[in-house]
This record gives structure tokens, sequence and C-alpha cells, in this order.
């Protein structure tokens, strides 16, 4: 059985909900992300300073997909969100494509698809591992975190 409450050995769903109420009360989001994380039991600085996670789901928040965000839903074109967001905000949102078509999906297939999306769309080439953009975004669809409109 797959954990979805459970990231970097703290609750994901209070880790996010924790970032976002700081951030819609004045402070950064890598500050917010990091000082919930501490705050939740979390004890690795590289864990909770990591950026894929981070940028994945502040991409997510700034493009209205996480529910209790007060943010408006977004439809920026994949280029716009992996030029002017983040390529890890890219890697979420194509997360969120692949699970509203089949929920079923595995993460690590997944990874794959995110990939082979990445290089026949963009021409770019992705990261060769999934660092947790995508891990992030498949653990809040599973916690109907997400909005879909």
């Amino acid at each position: 059985m797959y954990d979805f409450n459970t990231f970097m050995k703290v609750n994901l769903k209070e880790w996010i909900l924790g970032t976002i109420n700081l951030v819609e009360h004045g402070q950064e989001w890598n500050d917010a992300w990091y000082s919930i994380y501490k705050n939740l039991g979390g004890t690795s600085e590289n864990s909770g300073l990591k950026g894929c996670p981070m940028n994945g789901a502040k991409t997510l928040y700034l493009l209205g997909r996480i529910k209790g965000g007060k943010r408006p839903y977004l439809s920026p074109t994949l280029q716009e969100i992996w030029n002017n967001y983040s390529k890890n905000g890219a890697y979420a949102i194509l997360a969120l494509d692949f699970l509203s078509r089949n929920p079923d999906i595995e993460l690590e297939y997944m990874w794959g698809q995110i990939r082979e999306k990445i290089i026949a769309d963009l021409q770019e080439q992705p990261a060769m591992n999934n660092a947790g953009g995508p891990t992030v975004a498949f653990k809040l669809w599973h916690l109907g975190m997400i909005e879909t409109q």
C-alpha cells in the first residue's frame, strides 16, 4: 500500500496547507516551506530545502491547483510553465494531467510518461530521475487536495 500522507517523513497535507497559510500571510514560499517542514518535525535540512518538490508544490499553488489556496485556476501552456515557473512545476502539472486521465497510474510509469512528453512537446531534456515534483502532485491527487476545475 502506498503512503500518500507522508513526504520527507512529515505529513504532506499539513506541510502544504501550513506553507500556503504562511504565504497568504506574506511569507516567501521557500521560507514558509522550510519553516513548516521543521515545525512538523522534519530534521533533514537537505530534505526541507530540496528544490524539486518545493518548486513543484509552489507551481501547483500558483496555478490554483491546490484546494485551500486562494489562487485562481490558471492554465498556461506547458512551454510557459517550463519557462516561467519551473521545470519541476511542469513535471507536477503533467502528473496531474496523467492522473486525470488514469487515476490508477503508477508513479514510476507516470514519470516515464512525463519525460517522454517533455521530450516530444518541448524538445527539452528532462531530469533523469523524479526528484519530487511529480511525487508531490501524485500524493496530493490521492489525498483529494487537487482542484480539477
